[in-house]
């Protein structure tokens, strides 16, 4: 999904009545992707309803993992209303780089504990998890960058969905979590 929205992002920046297409459709490619993220993260909360709302509240690390499904259901809001923006400010203006860098930040200070996995595992698990906060860092920090006329727009046009693109091809080919 994230390597269809990177892909999506990419053809909405090189304009044209693919680009357009494009612009409708990355928004929904999303809603899984949270759904996923608010399951398959921690099935305790929703799927084996295991722990409460409050323990989910005062635990950081499933707190974390629910503000990321949060953040990402955010961005397909903000991507369906985007369909009525100047070209020139999609996708999502301003609140794209800034969720984008503010998860990264979020992805970058996640830590899971040692308390049910090898010490192995977790620290496998957190340097994955700074790999993905890298990369969306840099394609926020990219889209940034480019919307305030600080890198041109042909070269940044390229280079942060293909960030995204690289995020995703990471989580698809190499994103485990065996030791």
């Amino acid at each position: 999904m994230v390597t269809l929205m990177g892909l999506g992002w990419l053809i909405q920046a090189m304009g044209g009545r693919a680009g357009g297409i494009a612009g409708r459709c990355w928004p929904f490619l999303l809603v899984p992707f949270a759904i996923f993220i608010a399951l398959a993260a921690d099935p305790e909360v929703w799927i084996l309803r295991r722990v409460s709302l409050w323990q989910t509240i005062s635990d950081p690390q499933l707190l974390e993992h629910q503000l990321g499904a949060v953040l990402v259901l955010i961005l397909v809001w903000l991507g369906w209303r985007d369909r009525n923006k100047p070209a020139a400010t999609r996708p999502l203006g301003d609140a794209l780089p800034v969720l984008m860098i503010f998860g990264s930040l979020l992805l970058l200070g996640h830590a899971h504990s040692p308390l049910t996995v090898t010490e192995d595992l977790t620290n496998l698990i957190n340097v994955q998890h700074a790999v993905f906060g890298m990369f969306g860092l840099c394609a926020g920090t990219l889209r940034w960058m480019q919307l305030r006329g600080l890198f041109p727009v042909r070269a940044t046009n390229l280079l942060w969905p293909a960030h995204v693109i690289a995020l995703a091809l990471f989580m698809a080919f190499f994103y485990r979590e065996v030791v």
